[in-house]
């Protein structure tokens, strides 16, 4: 059963005082069976949308939100990095 999710995408930027910044790149919805073929087609849409080849020129990591099938009110966010950011500490 296809379920629908929301990809949101981030590029983590450092502002002029040196602080870490995620600033929102964009989101896709898809439709798919389970989060890492949701994943796997937000970001191959997302790089269609940007004109570019691969998605990780433009953003750094995306966040996922199950859609369709969840709970009313209840967000289901989860952190997926590209694998080319390592995680920070602090603010």
């Amino acid at each position: 059963m296809k379920q629908t999710y929301r990809v949101s995408f981030f590029k983590q930027l450092t502002d002029s005082y040196g602080h870490s910044v995620d600033a929102w790149q964009g989101c896709v919805e898809v439709r798919a069976p389970d989060r890492e073929r949701a994943v796997a087609e937000a970001r191959h849409r997302f790089a269609e949308l940007k004109d570019v080849g691969v998605w990780s020129l433009r953003a750094d990591y995306e966040e996922v939100e199950l859609l369709a099938g969840r709970r009313r009110g209840v967000r289901q966010p989860s952190r997926a990095p590209s694998g080319n950011v390592q995680p920070t500490l602090g603010a």
